[in-house]
């Protein structure tokens, strides 16, 4: 299989979530002229928090005028899962009469293999000397990394196709894209107990901490930190809960519950060991929490009570996530 580039130009729309302007990719050969689309602002799936991207396409027959000869275009982000247009001829076995196959294939990351994003999509091929014929092809999907493309097995047969091909032989495509926020299709679990060991105490100041692995409750990465801070004048032991701010970014329709009991271990069976609670609402504009002032620096390294062996210290924390809520 012979692999093209196709000409490509695109441009973003959207409401809430909005196309970086880094997004905007032109590939095109030097002899091509591309020509700006322009897409109509969707208000309905705007509020769905939907993505709309409306591109140009432009392809020389000769680039797929063998069989099994295929052509992609520049990949493109929306929602963070990648998207490629791919078309082929193919002849027919039954009658070996060549089509014209198109494919939108996703492009999820290892990753994102536990997300699925729904994507609608408008084909339509322009005949450059009657506007009034062209061809037109719709789909609607729920793509994977497990079930990533959806085919047009025969967008039109061959010699249809070559009745829409400008005098240089080109064919042109207007696409539409419209993308929904991916979720998850495989649900991780919405609670864990784990130990959160700090090496060394001292080492770590208000704003920088150490920082414990990822736990993926709800199909959010969470993580805390931990530092020595300053609060009115006086030194504490401060913890905070993060959640990955692009994991929020995703979810900005939404809102997760999380609690998490902290508890500070202690070598001395005669200690109890002091704990305190973290409970907030995370969102994509609040995505961290905790307590700068979560012990007392004296009382945190206190010989006595064997918080801190050998510079270190372990955190239990039990945490749960509750199922995602509407962001009110």
């Amino acid at each position: 299989m012979k692999a093209h580039q196709l000409a490509l130009l695109f441009g973003c729309l959207a409401a809430v979530v909005l196309c970086s302007t880094a997004n905007a990719i032109k590939s095109v050969n030097a002899n091509d002229k591309v020509e700006d689309s322009v897409v109509k602002e969707d208000n309905t799936a705007q509020q769905q928090g939907k993505i709309q991207s409306g591109f140009q396409l432009k392809v020389k027959a000769s680039d797929i005028s063998k069989p099994d000869e295929c052509l992609e275009s520049t990949e493109i982000k929306l929602h963070e899962v990648g998207w490629i247009v791919k078309m082929c001829k193919k002849t027919k076995k039954e009658n070996d009469k060549p089509v014209l196959e198109v494919f939108l294939k996703s492009v999820f990351s290892d990753e994102q293999s536990k997300w699925s994003c729904e994507a609608e999509a408008n084909f339509v091929l322009k005949n450059i000397t009657d506007k009034e014929s062209t061809i037109k092809k719709d789909l609607k999907k729920q793509f994977s990394k497990d079930d990533p493309k959806f085919e047009f097995p025969e967008f039109t047969d061959w010699d249809n196709f070559e009745k829409y091909l400008s005098t240089e032989q080109v064919a042109t495509f207007d696409i539409t894209l419209i993308i929904s926020p991916p979720n998850w299709t495989k649900l991780e679990p919405i609670s864990t107990v784990f130990d959160f060991i700090v090496p060394n105490v001292n080492l770590y100041t208000s704003p920088n901490g150490t920082r414990s692995n990822e736990v993926v409750l709800r199909g959010i990465r969470w993580y805390f930190k931990g530092m020595k801070a300053k609060k009115a004048d006086k030194d504490y032991f401060a913890i905070f809960l993060y959640a990955n701010q692009s994991d929020m970014e995703l979810n900005y329709q939404h809102q997760f519950d999380a609690k998490a009991i902290i508890t500070v271990l202690s070598n001395n069976k005669d200690v109890k060991p002091p704990s305190r609670t973290i409970e907030h609402k995370f969102h994509w504009r609040s995505s961290a929490w905790g307590h700068i002032d979560f012990i007392e620096w004296n009382k945190f390294t206190d010989k006595a009570n064997q918080f801190v062996e050998n510079s270190g210290a372990i955190f239990k924390i039990d945490m749960c996530v509750d199922a995602p809520k509407p962001l009110s």
